[in-house]
């Protein structure tokens, strides 16, 4: 388990997830930066691990449904009848659902790289201030908005 205790490891981690694939191995990092307290390590390492263990599969799941859904509706509301369904209007259906499923895996893979970034940033403005101390349990405005994934 690779450990970050140094800006230079966090830009390391930075320029990593700047490239396309990361290497199954490292999915999991440890904190153990000197200028971060003990509870802001430990709350870097479990959001670096979940994010880091994002498969895409809630968007994957949504994008299914959604495509599904919307050529159903599509089928039907364009006069389509469950008598006049064809092979042709059952693989249309299976291929827009595939493809479907496959934009929402790399949607929700991007996202998580996306979260993986802010978070490394966030941790560099922390580790260059001046005596850092970690926030009273609240949520900081970049978590916020970086919810946490849902792996399924």
């Amino acid at each position: 388990m690779p450990v970050v205790a140094t800006d230079a490891d966090l830009l390391h981690l930075r320029a990593r997830l700047h490239r396309m694939f990361l290497g199954a191995g490292d999915r999991r990092y440890e904190f153990r930066h000197p200028r971060l307290d003990q509870q802001e390590n430990e709350r870097l390492s479990l959001l670096t691990h979940s994010y880091m263990n994002e498969c895409g599969c809630a968007f994957g799941s949504l994008f299914i449904s959604l495509t599904a859904g919307a050529s159903v509706v599509y089928y039907f509301s364009s006069g389509g009848t469950v008598d006049g369904i064809t092979v042709r209007d059952l693989s249309l259906l299976v291929g827009l659902t595939v493809a479907g499923a496959i934009a929402g895996k790399i949607l929700g893979l991007l996202l998580a790289r996306i979260k993986m970034l802010r978070l490394v940033r966030h941790a560099l403005e922390l580790t260059r201030r001046p005596h850092h101390h970690a926030p009273a349990q609240e949520k900081t405005s970049w978590e916020e908005s970086a919810a946490k994934p849902r792996n399924g």
